[in-house]
């Protein structure tokens, strides 16, 4: 437990204090324990078992989207260098073997990741838009920071879009 961050090892000595009081308190302290404890467990996914053993289990890590399975697979890998990270099918999991704290770690940072990740692909697509003079001024977004897209719009080349001669659009 000492290699772990800190807030790791927070989520663990909380659990373990919480499976104490749960053990030892009195009615109302079980009872507030016990609810506390299984909240804590429910949000990572564990069991009190998983925190006092720490084996390596498989793990499913579940996106929304296919452009974000770099992004978990990164995750993973920055946690756990060199693991191997499997995908069935077409389903949209990651899968791998992670004991419980590196699990907890990637759950956080994926939790965290995801999320900026989405708000900069937002502003990214505004960007694009902007850029290649396809925004329509009703149906522009005021909630996107200019600067931010202002600064990904000079890093974005240019589409030069030319219809084939002869070819008309047909609405």
């Amino acid at each position: 437990m000492d290699n772990l961050n800190p807030d790791l090892r927070k989520v663990k000595e909380l659990a373990l204090k919480l499976k104490e009081m749960a053990d030892r308190g009195t009615e109302h302290e079980r009872v507030v324990a016990e609810k506390k404890l299984t909240s804590l467990l429910n949000k990572y996914g564990l069991t009190l078992k998983d925190i006092q053993e720490n084996k390596t289990k498989l793990r499913t890590f579940v996106f929304k989207h296919e452009d974000e399975a770099m992004v978990v697979a990164h995750v993973i890998w920055s946690v756990v260098p060199n693991i191997n990270i499997e995908r069935t099918g077409r389903q949209k999991k990651a899968l791998c073997k992670l004991n419980t704290e590196q699990y907890i770690e990637v759950k956080e940072k994926l939790k965290f990741y995801l999320l900026d990740y989405a708000n900069q692909k937002k502003s990214f697509t505004i960007a694009y838009i902007c850029k290649n003079n396809l925004e329509v001024k009703e149906h522009v977004d005021t909630s996107i920071d200019i600067k931010s897209v202002s600064n990904l719009i000079r890093g974005i080349s240019e589409a030069d879009f030319k219809p084939k001669k002869g070819k008309k659009f047909i609405v």
